[in-house]
This record gives structure tokens, C-alpha cells and sequence, in this order.
């Protein structure tokens, strides 16, 4: 039967796999309302368009999609399939082509995080933050990270400057003890959800810090449910 589900990959950005009822399948990257790339599940043909939202990478609105810009989003593709080899190899040549991105240097960076070679993600977060100071994305991953190694407070204070409330902040508050700061954020995620709707991935990861699984994984139904978006842990 025909269907899609949507899959965040980073603040932005999401993925839609849609299957025909031949059972033909297709991945089709999203900048917010722009399909800026799709690939078909033998080859994976790219195909690029303008990037027209500046909320997504700012200064990057207007600009015809790039070559480097190709292999970031194909080295996306391929992660959120499990090529992580493959994705890596593509966001180098992303990052050889453009030296001074951000976002080759921020995808280099989640992919290995994907990997488990955190220290080696570390650097790379570091140096995509080294570029643009002010880059949500490398700052999500190098909290993740650390938060994986277990130092808690250090990924707390780099979580609070992705920019935007996240259910992975949430999360660290619970793991490290502070619950009251994540039971908080709950209820802001639980308010938002009541008034529009989203934010049901982020109520899970919460949960699941807290140690409450019954009511994590009603929310991470809920997500499935409403094909909504859910980030990683």
C-alpha cells in the first residue's frame, strides 16, 4: 500500500520515504517546504533545486544548490540508511569541495556520532563551530556526544545553545539528575502539543530520561501514529 514516514536528520531537514503499491521505493530530502533533492533506491540519482528558507542554514537562502551541497545531502541519505561508510565518504568530498562549510564539517560530525567514534565527532563539531560560531546543528551533535560519554553538565550548556528547546535537553536533565528542570520542559512540550499539535518526539525523549518507558513509548506511538518527526537520542 502507498505510504511515507518522516524522519528529522538534523533542525530543517527531514527525510519522506514514499513506497507505490509495486513496492518501489524513494527517499526524497525536504528544506521545510522546498524538495531540494531525491534519490531512487538503486543509484541514487541526485537532482538539486534553490534553497529558499533562511531558517535553515542562514545566509544560505536564494542560493543555487551547490556541489558540496549535493554530497551533504546525499551523505544524509545514505546515514539515515545505515551506509554510514558511504556517507562519510560523501560528506569528505562535501567538505573538500567547500572547506569553509559549516554544514560539511556539522554532517562529518553526526555521521560518526551515528558510528559511535564520538571523540572523532567531537573534532569535527568543533571545527564546524570553529567556522560559524552560531551553527545549531554542530552544537546538537557535539551535546549528544558528550552526553553519550556522560558528561552531563557539559552537554546540558552546549544543548541550551542549539537555539531552540529540544527533547534532547530534556533528556540530559534527567540523566543528570535534574529532573525538576526536565519535568519543567515537559510541561512546555506537553503545552505545545496541546495547542498545535508537534512536539510528541520530544516528550518521548524526555520520558525516557526520566526513566518512564510506559509513557515514552505511548508518545513514541503517537509519533508513529502521526508521522511526525523524531530525532535521535
Amino acid at each position: 500500500a502507498a505510504g511515507s514516514s518522516i524522519i528529522s536528520v538534523v533542525p530543517g531537514t527531514s527525510f519522506t520515504m514514499n513506497q507505490n503499491g509495486t513496492g518501489t521505493a524513494s527517499v526524497s530530502l525536504q528544506l521545510h517546504s522546498s524538495t531540494a533533492f531525491r534519490t531512487d533506491t538503486v543509484g541514487c540519482s541526485i537532482s538539486g533545486t534553490t534553497l529558499t528558507d533562511p531558517a535553515l542554514v542562514p545566509g544560505d537562502a536564494g542560493k543555487p544548490v551547490t556541489d558540496a551541497t549535493s554530497h551533504i545531502a546525499y551523505a544524509d541519505a545514505l546515514a539515515l540508511r545505515g551506509r554510514f561508510d558511504e556517507a562519510l565518504r560523501e560528506a569528505y568530498l562535501a567538505q573538500q569541495l567547500d572547506p569553509l562549510s559549516p554544514r560539511a564539517a556539522a554532517t562529518i560530525a553526526s555521521t560518526l556520532r551515528f558510528t559511535r567514534r564520538y571523540d572523532e565527532a567531537i573534532v569535527a563539531a568543533e571545527e564546524a563551530l570553529r567556522l560559524d560560531p552560531a551553527y545549531g546543528p554542530a552544537f546538537l551533535t557535539l551535546a549528544q556526544c558528550y552526553e553519550t560519554k556522560g558528561e552531563f553538565e557539559r552537554a546540558i550548556a552546549l544543548y541550551q545553545r542549539v537555539g531552540r528547546l529540544t527533547g534532547n535537553l530534556g533528556h540530559a536533565y534527567a540523566v543528570a539528575g535534574r529532573t525538576d528542570e526536565a519535568r519543567k520542559l515537559l510541561s512546555v512540550f506537553e503545552q505545545r502539543y496541546k495547542e498545535v499539535g508537534t512536539g510528541a518526539g520530544a516528550i518521548a525523549q524526555i520520558y525516557v530520561g526520566l526513566g518512564d518507558y510506559d509513557r515514552a513509548f505511548e508518545w513514541l506511538q503517537r509519533v508513529v501514529d502521526e508521522r511526525g518527526q523524531m530525532s535521535t537520542l
